[in-house]
């Protein structure tokens, strides 16, 4: 006879920020890790301002909380004021936020595993 009770699923643990101590970067550019996320979202606001449907289209899925945590979390200042768009099927997306890169820490390409050029 098997045994049919149910297992727990083994225990992740929570991400620490960035971990990444290497200028390797762990993750490909498809990855939708919290830490792939965050490079992503600094990478192209140093570009220039980015929408959140830009930061989504960039595989950013939640690029408010996305943002407030590379705020509040890694002293990163990001600001942002809305604006209307349509998107490349005709929608208006009414009171989207544009973000903007003000500030970064001076350790930022060490916190995203960046070298920066």
């Amino acid at each position: 006879m098997t045994d049919t009770s149910k297992q727990k699923a083994p225990v992740v643990s929570a991400t620490k920020g960035f971990s990444n101590t290497t200028s390797k970067p762990r993750h490909s550019t498809k990855s939708s890790a919290t830490e792939a996320q965050y490079r992503r979202i600094i990478e192209a606001l140093r570009i220039g301002p980015k929408t959140s449907h830009d930061l989504r289209v960039l595989g950013a899925y939640h690029p408010a909380g996305r943002v407030k945590e590379l705020n509040d979390k890694f002293g990163f200042v990001i600001d942002s004021d809305r604006v209307s768009l349509w998107d490349a099927w005709g929608f208006e997306h009414r009171n989207c936020a544009r973000y903007h890169l003000l500030r970064e820490p001076d350790n930022a390409d060490a916190l995203l595993g960046l070298a920066r050029a």
